[in-house]
């Protein structure tokens, strides 16, 4: 069957087993139809009728319901929903109508209701090809391979339904889309195994206070990191004001690699301030020289810029500093910031009409004292293939010792990797398949490369890309059927995780155990205790409660001069939070309107007035 965003009746079918459609005929209604037959004539068919849709009347267009027949209201229970939503909302018959009494008026939406449940029938939409969307494929990858990618880098962005890109109906299928999946498998593939990859180009905004970003680093080798200041007045590289001493550290894994100076006044014409170096001039740890005072620098004139009987110089170049460095492949943490703060505290100052009169420029929260503007990541240089990486130690659950171990170590590989991605026990024939990539990739090269060959092919296999669910053979159309322990256990996880079964619930589906409602009871309590559940906040939420639309907001910073894109993240960081702890510890949803509790950060707080 179809899954849509909200799984919980589906699941429960499943749990229950519950095998079949509707098998008998509905109860007789309580009260014959005629009464209410006569109800509708009086007040509803004289604007609801086939001879006023003719005329292109608005009401008939809309509905008509003398065509329809009230004692087999199951045949056409859409527009007698309708019928019940306009009548509960008190809008028909329209104001200055006639209408019944109360009674009669509530009676008749009471008797449609119950009709409309004894009509109801089971829900078994056709088995289709639910397609993971982006996000979901970063996280099986994440859970296959130990690896982060960006989704947004290698896949185009997914379409939507009423909000909701995780929807069956709207992830479809196009020549441009199978190729994306094509060349995302084969880039991802080389980046898992760690073959030495062309040189790239990444590159971070940064903010105020700097940045810490989680870079993939593809291949062994050598990497250089730029950092761009921004500071001035519009955000220019070339402003106003400089702050003495100031130095930028970066870092990898938390580690330190480089210390420079920054020496902005050089960037005036004006004298260094003594930091503690030689002879008064300013320490440089780094040793290297600001970059602001390259030499063959063309410095401007600034007219009437004298301060204190100095002339004020502006040179022209946008300073950049640079580290080149060697690491290893996978995700390392780099760190890039000022560690001068003196003047900081000046832009957090709470009176709005102060802090307008500390903005030299149209944009809040740029002053004319440097930010990381962008940290550029380009590489790798003279790279080699990686050695180890935690994707090698997920992928290479053996290695061969001769040429003999190396088919039977490489379909071990496959086997293992194709169980996880397919989320359920690969068959033989479906693991001679991928062996057989893998041996073609051996003939052009060495072990790793036919293993790199067969993951491509795994990555791109429609068992990963789509949610398949499989009829039994003895099934009949329309009828419903109890799901399988894997296709329950792929369901629940995708619908908490936004990704594939654990192990644990793997074993549970072998074992046949999953569809016992006491097990599954306990593995959704499990499950919502594990920090993948938070993707339930992150991608319904976000999607429900549009949070991903926050990213577009951008108040007018004259009424809102304090607003910046860190007060918009902790803006959704606090919904995602309050949702997931609804979620977790089984809460009303109506928390979500009523709660007296919430969940900030300092900037929210001091943003809220919160002590």
């Amino acid at each position: 069957m179809a899954i849509g965003c909200l799984a919980t009746l589906p699941i429960v079918v499943a749990a229950t087993g519950q095998t079949a459609g509707r098998t008998s005929a509905p109860p007789a209604a309580a009260t014959p139809p005629s009464a209410q037959r006569a109800l509708l004539d009086r007040y509803c068919v004289g604007c609801h009728n086939q001879r006023g849709k003719a005329a292109g009347l608005e009401p008939a267009r809309k509905l008509t319901l003398d065509d329809l027949d009230i004692a087999r209201i199951g045949e056409h229970a859409d527009a007698w929903e309708r019928v019940v939503r306009k009548l509960r909302a008190g809008m028909m018959p329209p104001a200055g109508s006639r209408r019944p009494d109360k009674a009669t008026y509530d009676g008749f939406i009471t008797w449609l209701e119950n009709e409309l449940d004894r009509n109801a029938m089971p829900y078994a939409p056709p088995p289709g090809l639910h397609r993971l969307n982006r996000t979901e494929y970063a996280n099986v990858i994440r859970d296959v391979l130990d690896l982060d990618i960006e989704p947004g880098a290698l896949l185009p962005s997914d379409d939507s339904t009423h909000g909701f890109d995780n929807m069956a109906g709207a992830l479809g299928i196009s020549s441009t889309l199978v190729e994306a999946y094509v060349s995302a498998a084969g880039k991802i593939s080389r980046l898992a195994i760690g073959e030495p990859a062309t040189p790239g180009l990444v590159v971070y905004r940064g903010t105020r206070g700097g940045m810490l970003v989680k870079h993939v680093f593809p291949s062994d080798g050598e990497y250089t990191l730029m950092v761009t200041p921004i500071f001035g007045d519009n955000m220019s590289p070339t402003g106003f004001g400089s702050v003495p001493c100031e130095k930028l550290e970066i870092l990898v894994d938390g580690e330190r690699v480089q210390l420079m100076d920054w020496q902005g006044s050089r960037r005036f014409g004006a004298p260094e301030a003594n930091c503690g170096g030689a002879n008064g001039q300013p320490a440089s740890p780094s040793g290297q020289r600001g970059r602001g005072a390259a030499a063959g620098a063309r410095p401007t004139e600034v007219p009437g810029g004298r301060r204190g009987g100095l002339l004020l110089t502006l040179r022209n170049e946008i300073p950049k500093m640079t580290v080149r460095l060697k690491t290893t492949a996978g995700a390392h943490m780099v760190g890039a910031t000022f560690l001068q703060t003196n003047f900081a505290p000046l832009l957090d100052l709470d009176q709005h009409f102060m802090r307008d009169t500390l903005q030299t420029g149209p944009t809040p929260g740029f002053t004319f004292f440097p930010h990381v503007g962008t940290l550029r990541i380009e590489g790798p240089f003279n790279a080699v293939a990686a050695k180890d990486s935690t994707s090698r130690r997920r992928i290479f659950v053996c290695r061969p010792t001769a040429a003999v171990d190396e088919t039977p170590c490489a379909r071990k590989i496959i086997a293992t990797l194709a169980t996880r991605a397919f989320r359920h026990p690969a068959s033989a024939a479906e693991v001679q398949s991928l062996v057989d990539f893998y041996t073609a990739g051996r003939k052009e090269g060495d072990f790793d490369h036919g293993i790199e060959m067969a993951l491509a092919r795994i990555l791109a296999d429609p068992r990963l890309i789509y949610r398949i669910e499989v009829e039994p053979a003895h099934v009949k159309a329309g009828q419903l059927y109890r799901l399988g322990d894997f296709e329950l256990a792929s369901r629940l996880s995708f619908f908490l995780w936004s990704t594939i079964p654990d192990e644990e619930l793997l074993t549970l589906a072998g074992q046949g155990r999953l569809k016992d409602p006491a097990v599954l009871d306990r593995q959704v309590r499990r499950m919502l205790q594990d920090r993948r559940a938070e993707a339930l906040a992150v991608n319904f939420a976000g999607q429900w409660l549009n949070l991903r639309g926050m990213q577009s907001v951008g108040p007018l910073p004259l009424v809102y001069p304090d607003f910046d894109d860190p007060l918009r993240q902790s803006m959704r960081r606090e919904v995602e939070l309050l949702f997931d702890s609804i979620v977790r510890e089984d809460r009303s949803v109506v928390d979500l309107l009523t709660a007296d509790y919430t969940f900030v950060n300092e900037r929210l707080a001091k943003h809220y007035g919160i002590p």
